[in-house]
């Protein structure tokens, strides 16, 4: 890979692979060299020498704006708008590694904020391994993948394209059996859920369907975990198909927490449905009632 006429990278890869301790190899990079454009790159109230003269030659970001950097012995990593993403540390210190071409190794959890990281800087091989990575090991990282784009979209200056999140939602509601119990489910925010539950509800020809009294607890646990706001929720169910018993706990128990004009139509329905059963049982009632007053008068002629 050429990014000028005068220096070359060679890129051995190794295979991408899980290890015992949750960690993957990352590229070797040959022709390492000393550092004589020493800078630091500031991240908190930490400094990291990195030698600026590989890092323009790694990052096309550091390259096309080299001049910038001419002068500037400090490189802030990260704006004031990212200061409150979840970079690990580690992260850092593997990017550094990578881009003093060193063999290194990263674990799981800081896999994400190093693509972020390779994407930020444009280091093309090793956000190609990163992302590469992601894919492979989408059902450890998926939810992790959603909240940092959700954070990440909270910053004023955020790629909005750094995370596209809707492979992630389509996949949880494709599994929805597999992630409906998992208490992750409701670290994701409001407007994820909403877009995987209609996902969900779309598909109706799916092979595997999820107990409506799952997602009857998985509505109940959004309610205790977002109050009112998780009503929104509840437009994706058809209560007419719903057990009474759940009726009822959501009129009982949650009457206060719901927005009830957010709540399917159905609902409506299934209330006149409610009401009607109860003049059913009213009029059964009262015929028992009236066959044992008769009953009660024989047995006294008789006495």
């Amino acid at each position: 890979v050429y990014y000028n006429h005068f220096f070359r990278i060679l890129i051995v890869c190794k295979k991408i692979k899980m290890s015992a301790t949750d960690s993957i190899d990352l590229p070797i990079y040959i022709n390492k060299q000393t550092a004589l454009n020493q800078k630091y790159f500031q991240f908190h109230d930490k400094q990291y020498p990195i030698d600026f003269d590989l890092l323009k030659k790694n990052c096309h970001y550091f390259y096309e704006n080299r001049k910038e950097y001419k002068n500037v012995t400090v490189i802030n990593l990260l704006t004031n708008e990212e200061n409150d993403l979840d970079i690990s540390d580690e992260s850092v210190e593997v990017f550094i590694k990578c881009c003093h071409n060193e063999p290194t190794q990263i674990r799981l959890p800081s896999v994400i904020s190093l693509h972020y990281l390779s994407t930020k800087f444009e280091f093309k091989e090793l956000n190609q391994i990163t992302s590469q990575f992601i894919t492979q090991h989408s059902n450890q990282l998926i939810f992790e993948k959603i909240l940092f784009q959700e954070h990440l979209l909270k910053t004023e200056n955020c790629q909005n394209t750094f995370f596209d999140t809707s492979k992630e939602e389509e996949y949880i509601s494709d599994h929805m059996k597999q992630f409906i119990n998992n208490e992750k489910m409701t670290l994701l925010p409001i407007s994820v859920l909403d877009r995987i539950l209609t996902l969900y509800f779309t598909n109706n020809g799916r092979d595997e369907k999820v107990e409506m009294s799952e997602i009857n607890n998985f509505l109940i646990r959004c309610i205790d975990k977002f109050g009112r706001n998780a009503s929104v929720l509840f437009r994706h169910i058809d209560f007419q198909q719903e057990n009474i018993g759940f009726i009822n706990l959501i009129f009982s128990k949650y009457s206060e927490q719901l927005d009830f004009s957010m709540i399917n139509k159905t609902l409506a329905k299934t209330t006149i449905e409610l009401a009607r059963r109860l003049e059913l049982e009213k009029e059964k009632s009262a015929q028992i009632f009236e066959k044992m007053n008769e009953t009660i008068e024989k047995q006294k002629n008789q006495i």
